[in-house]
């Protein structure tokens, strides 16, 4: 995967964190990631659910088909300011941080028991198969897989520059994707996509999947999606599952 220096450490890490009530490593900042890759038995099995946080059964379908497929799952939560034009108001998403995190620790999957439903598809091959859409890393007698870590960035560390809701105030380093940007939900939102392609980079590049899991929303996230991927990082593939809530 390639390296990124697009997001400087300038503080300490926080050691993860877990507790009884979240079975799993509470993440920070950039170097608390890498710290648990470290960690990891098997760091060549990794799945990542990218998320806004207030969690419903699309997400956690997500996530259960990362846990059967992957060694180790990991959820993000942010809620990516940088998708949100000066118009809209970034406050009223809702905000269900200990309702997300008691539904991720409560999520048990058996290895191999969620497969890629028919309709999925990744960057590499044609719509409607599950051929290669994520191999399934399972043995004999493996336990119940639950989500290893959850990664709670803060605007601080995902845009250390700070980030302004005017696309024209704003500083720093941003993926623009050209075409898909200003069709359909592009035009609507100008500076929408720029912000989430940003962001996914960002997520791709700190935390190293094998494999990303999203919702196949709209035809447009979809397609733009699948081709910046391909070009911005190696691994593969990226299943696009039909949205579920």
């Amino acid at each position: 995967l390639v390296r990124s220096k697009l997001l400087p450490i300038h503080r300490t890490a926080t050691p993860p964190m877990s507790s009884h009530s979240n079975p799993f490593s509470i993440l920070r900042t950039v170097e608390d990631v890498r710290q648990w890759r470290k960690t990891l038995s098997d760091p060549t099995s990794i799945g990542f659910v990218p998320t806004m946080g207030a969690l419903h059964e699309g997400h956690l379908q997500l996530v259960r088909h990362s846990l059967s497929s992957q060694q180790n799952t990991i959820v993000s939560i942010f809620l990516n300011p940088a998708q949100f034009g000066p118009t809209e108001d970034l406050s009223s998403y809702p905000s269900t941080l200990e309702s997300d995190l008691k539904q991720l620790a409560a999520l048990d999957v058996k290895p191999g028991s969620h497969e890629i439903p028919h309709g999925g598809f990744d960057g590499r091959i044609s719509p409607g198969t599950t051929e290669n859409a994520g191999s399934i890393r399972t043995t004999d007698h493996e336990p119940f897989r639950k989500v290893s870590a959850v990664f709670l960035p803060t605007n601080e560390v995902l845009y250390p520059s700070g980030i302004a809701a005017d696309v024209k105030d704003q500083r720093g380093a941003f993926v623009v994707v050209h075409g898909f940007s200003e069709q359909l939900e592009g035009a609507r939102r100008p500076g929408f996509f720029r912000g989430v392609a940003t962001v996914v980079l960002k997520l791709f590049l700190i935390t190293e999947p094998t494999i990303a899991f999203f919702g196949q929303k709209t035809f447009n996230s979809v397609s733009w999606f699948v081709n910046y991927a391909e070009i911005f990082t190696s691994f593969a593939p990226k299943p696009l599952l039909p949205s579920r809530r």
